[in-house]
């Protein structure tokens, strides 16, 4: 006969409340490269957001295609930029360095390529906006990562 306040032993044992529950087949991402990967495109959101409120509030013409252009150029050049230290993230802070340069000269050649699609005649973009644009995309790009690459440095 067992005791009624013994408690039962198995193999397995229950979770504790307060423990995260995973999720099956889903590796946990490191913070330092979540925030590599985040950080691009909070900056290309924060100057969308903010030139769609500076045209409409003064009623400026915005050029939105262009706009939108220039966000979907520089992101997908900044992800393809940090490619590179994502995957050496783990060989310490002189190769994340080192990767930062090569990722400021593979961002800039990427944009190229993509100015120079995006104006092709099936687009029917205008080149002046579409290079304001990119320009304001790329400086919060380059502020972005530039400061997320400092915060893992740090940070580990």
């Amino acid at each position: 006969m067992t005791e009624p306040n013994a408690t039962l032993t198995s193999p397995i044992e229950a979770p504790s409340k307060d423990a995260p529950v995973p999720l099956p087949g889903l590796r946990r991402l490191p913070v330092s490269r979540v925030v590599m990967l985040c950080s691009g495109p909070l900056g290309i959101a924060v100057v969308v957001v903010m030139g769609m409120v500076v045209t409409h509030s003064f009623n400026w013409t915005g050029h939105e295609r262009e706009m939108w252009a220039a966000a979907v150029i520089s992101l997908v050049a900044g992800l393809l930029a940090v490619l590179p230290m994502l995957v050496w993230m783990g060989h310490g802070a002189i190769a994340i360095v080192r990767l930062t340069m090569v990722a400021t000269v593979l961002r800039m050649m990427l944009l190229v390529l993509g100015l120079v699609l995006a104006l092709g005649p099936g687009w029917k973009l205008s080149a002046a906006p579409l290079a304001l644009w990119t320009a304001g995309c790329y400086v919060a790009l380059l502020i972005a990562e530039s400061s997320a690459t400092a915060w893992v440095v740090r940070h580990g």
